[in-house]
């Protein structure tokens, strides 16, 4: 079985005006204190949230496994 080769593409360098890059910045601002802060918050959020209707689901569960005991004895 012949190996093929793939030809490589070299793409030319950006000019930056400093040595970061695009990317560099966009990470520096996502990653402020305020922003994690704020991303904290959400996650706390979706966690209560999740927590909550996970509440809900086995309550909802335990009233109609009781229902269905409180009939039988009657």
């Amino acid at each position: 079985m012949k190996s093929q080769s793939l030809p490589v593409i070299e793409l030319p360098a950006m000019a930056v005006p400093s040595r970061e890059n695009a990317t560099d910045k966009i990470d520096r601002k996502l990653m402020r204190p305020n922003s994690l802060n704020l991303e904290a918050f959400a996650v706390g959020l979706a966690w209560a949230f999740a927590g909550a209707i996970c509440l809900l689901i086995v309550l909802s569960i335990l009233l109609v496994a009781a229902g269905y005991a409180g009939s039988t004895f009657r």
